[in-house]
């Protein structure tokens, strides 16, 4: 029986056909993906999502243990996590650099926590240039949510809130709230580089 191992090392020695694999255009968000106006090729956030062994080509690119750029709320709940991701779209080239957003579930950190969405940018040797988690959370009492946007001239924002909550209230009044807006460029040169940062709803 072919492990799963076996399959991701049998799949790298195949040559990627970058003109068989559509381009999703800009703009886009994390609302459009969690309408479904976009979809996310193996997208899901359920614990057997990916049990099977359905792996393709551009899954194996996937780069693991990603780091978050800021410490709070997200080390303990998956991250850097060791998970299989699995690819969800290509974006468009930025020179010869290939844009591609992985997706994976990381149900054993804990049971509230959603799907996690990385950006990652491969040069034309298909070589790892840098990445990013620009979509994640975790739903509970003391929570966080992470989402992003990218515009048509590839301006990245990302915003993260977290804040605590009573849990069984009916008005789910939050308390303790967040609120950071990052905003990066992602170019050739400096590959994802940081722009600015503000704080909207500092802690109380």
């Amino acid at each position: 029986m072919t492990t799963k191992e076996e399959m991701i090392d049998s799949l790298k020695q195949i040559k990627i056909h970058w003109d068989s694999i559509p381009i999703c255009k800009l703009p886009i968000d994390t609302d459009m993906i969690e309408n479904g106006e976009i979809k996310l090729k193996k997208y899901c956030c359920s614990p057997n999502c990916h049990q099977e062994f359905n792996l393709n080509e551009l899954d194996v690119m996937f780069s693991v243990n990603t780091e978050y750029e800021t410490k709070a709320n997200h080390y303990d709940n998956g991250h850097p996590s060791k998970k299989q991701g699995y690819f969800g779209l290509r974006l468009p080239d930025i020179d010869n650099n290939r844009v591609l957003l992985f997706s994976y579930y990381e149900g054993e950190a804990s049971d509230y926590k959603t799907c996690t969405i990385e950006l990652q940018i491969f040069n034309d040797k298909n070589v790892l240039v840098d990445k990013m988690i620009i979509q994640d959370g975790l739903y509970y009492e003391c929570g966080w949510k992470r989402t992003f946007s990218i515009s048509k001239n590839y301006s990245l924002t990302v915003n993260d809130l977290s804040y605590c909550a009573e849990l069984g209230d009916v008005n789910v009044e939050k308390y303790d709230e967040i609120e950071i807006v990052s905003r990066y460029k992602i170019s050739n040169e400096e590959r994802i580089k940081k722009i600015s940062e503000s704080i909207l709803k500092p802690l109380k």
